[in-house]
């Protein structure tokens, strides 16, 4: 058994036998619809004869459920191994081989009535800088209102003495 990302590059390559992994070739330009379909097929079909591991709780959700919904899991899986791997986008030249979110943070309060409707008011004034500065402004102190405080439990008896100071339960 072998872990996903693995799954997912031994479909590709077993697809195309010529492509070479950190080339020039950058492989979402060679891939088609049709492709992305037959290695669909590949990888549900792997998955299901327990060749791909796949958590307990996956499993239940999408080997003994719906085709469809284990189709849809593993057309994110190959969308997201397709950008994240540096050997199928020349190794990210641009970022130094990281792979980098385009847009970090942006689902933050996408659930919160006042933010999607502060968002939609950002439409509305696209030149104006200063009532977007405003704006951004009310949305992330929103964001931060609603945000779940993260709570850090530090056993201070642990830490070497020069570092016991810096602890917040230290005596």
């Amino acid at each position: 058994m072998v872990n996903q990302k693995t799954g997912v590059v031994n479909a590709i390559l077993a697809l195309f036998p010529n492509y070479e992994i950190g080339g020039e070739v950058i492989l979402k330009s060679i891939l088609t619809k049709a492709h992305k379909d037959e290695l669909k097929t590949v990888l549900c079909t792997a998955f299901k004869a327990g060749e791909i591991s796949m958590s307990d709780e996956a499993a239940v959700k999408y080997l003994q459920g719906d085709e469809d919904a284990l189709r849809g899991y593993v057309g994110g899986l190959l969308d997201n191994w397709v950008r994240k791997h540096p050997g199928f986008n020349n190794n990210f030249p641009e970022t130094a081989g990281i792979y980098a979110a385009k847009n970090p943070g942006s689902r933050a309060g996408s659930k919160d009535d006042q933010i999607v409707q502060m968002r939609a008011l950002k439409k509305l004034h696209v030149g104006n800088t200063e009532v977007l500065a405003e704006i951004d402004a009310a949305i992330a102190a929103r964001i931060a209102l609603i945000k779940p405080v993260k709570t850090v439990e530090i056993d201070a008896s642990l830490l070497p003495e020069s570092l016991r100071q810096f602890a917040p339960n230290a005596e």
